[in-house]
């Protein structure tokens, strides 16, 4: 499978509309998140987004092209176990 972002460097249009569907938040980015984040509850594993999509979700609309959590220490221990 091609990375993400070289799927964006590869195919214009689709990254055009990538662009566009993340701003309406159904992005394979957003789309990620969720998935990440609803796991990460299942497992009752606290976490906190940062990074881009942590700006977007205050206003701030930037593209990012990743998703960035933050997870103590103990629970990055149970995720990889």
């Amino acid at each position: 499978m091609i990375a993400y972002e070289k799927q964006l460097d590869a195919n214009l249009a689709w990254a055009l509309e990538e662009g566009s569907l993340y701003f309406e938040e159904n992005s394979a980015v957003h789309r990620t998140l969720r998935k990440i984040t609803s796991r990460l509850a299942e497992l009752g594993i606290p976490y906190a987004v940062v990074g881009g999509m942590a700006m977007f979700a205050h206003g701030y609309r930037r593209f990012t092209e990743d998703v960035d959590i933050l997870v103590t220490r103990e629970s990055m221990d149970k995720i990889l176990n």
